[in-house]
């Protein structure tokens, strides 16, 4: 979306945000800054410093570019070898002024806990997704994707829950994302050019090319029942919150047919849902 989120953010009444990995860390860094400088029109921001993300995974994904004949764009990602790597790579990005590290996919234990340990060393939160092998503790937000418990018994998924809750962990379960996954890339597609996805005018045709590219690409990946896994992802967010854990608003913005600002009511919206869900209220 690049500068146009901002503005789509503030008309939805969105007047902070926290940025999950921009494209090109400079440009987030100067909107950032920038605005808290008073010279440009946005939410507060705080930022990411670029992805890192299990090498393995980027290899994966970029099978999956040539295979769907799209182009790369994940320049920026960092996929660390070596605990020494996780380091190093730590101590040169704190010098550019994240406000957090983000971590996608997990890399070998050791190097995610020396990631974790010198980052908490340097005094710069983790965020992450919830994915194996991800650390129990030492992060601030998991930023959805709960995987490890889908097939596990409920009582490890509720030892899970006891051990984020005692140690304060957030939880964005960006439950609006599941619409890309409920249907086919093709149909999604479709309703992208035929302009049925909610604040489509808003959207850059650039951003409208790279969701159709990202589509694509989901046709390359491995079958998986995504019915299921959504139905036991709201079974955890259920769980989740009935153990304590505080549940926050967040979109994925970045991944198809999310627009900045409404897909965030939309959120609410769900979230709210599964409250009302959770309490067995009849409203």
């Amino acid at each position: 979306f690049g500068r146009a989120s901002l503005e789509l953010y503030l008309a939805n009444g969105v007047t902070g945000i926290r940025d999950m990995g921009a494209e090109r860390f400079v440009d987030a860094k100067a909107w950032r800054d920038s605005i808290a400088a008073g010279s440009l029109l946005g939410p507060r921001m705080r930022i990411a410093a670029p992805i890192v993300e299990n090498p393995r995974w980027l290899a994966f994904v970029r099978r999956l570019g040539e295979a769907a004949g799209t182009p790369w764009t994940l320049y920026e990602r960092f996929g660390p070898t070596s605990a020494q790597d996780a380091v190093r790579w730590v101590d040169s990005v704190a010098a550019l002024g994240p406000d957090h590290i983000k971590v996608r996919n997990w890399p070998a234990p050791d190097i995610g806990r020396a990631l974790v340990a010198r980052a908490r060393g340097r005094g710069i939160p983790v965020v992450a997704h919830a994915n194996e092998p991800f650390p129990r503790t030492g992060i601030t937000t998991f930023e959805h994707s709960v995987w490890p418990p889908l097939g596990g018994s409920q009582a490890t998924r509720e030892s899970l829950w006891r051990q984020l809750a005692e140690s304060r962990t957030r939880f964005v379960p960006t439950l609006v994302t599941w619409a890309t996954r409920l249907e086919s890339p093709d149909a999604l597609i479709a309703k992208l050019n035929a302009g049925r996805v909610p604040g489509i005018e808003y959207v850059p045709e650039r951003t409208r090319a790279r969701w159709r590219d990202q589509l694509k690409e989901f046709n390359e990946e491995p079958s998986f029942d995504w019915t299921t896994i959504h139905r036991n992802e709201l079974r955890n967010v259920a769980e989740m919150q009935r153990a304590g854990i505080e549940l926050l608003p967040g979109t994925d913005v970045g991944a198809p047919l999310i627009v900045p600002g409404f897909s965030l009511h939309d959120e609410l919206t769900h979230l709210v849902a599964r409250a009302r869900r959770i309490a067995n209220l009849d409203l």
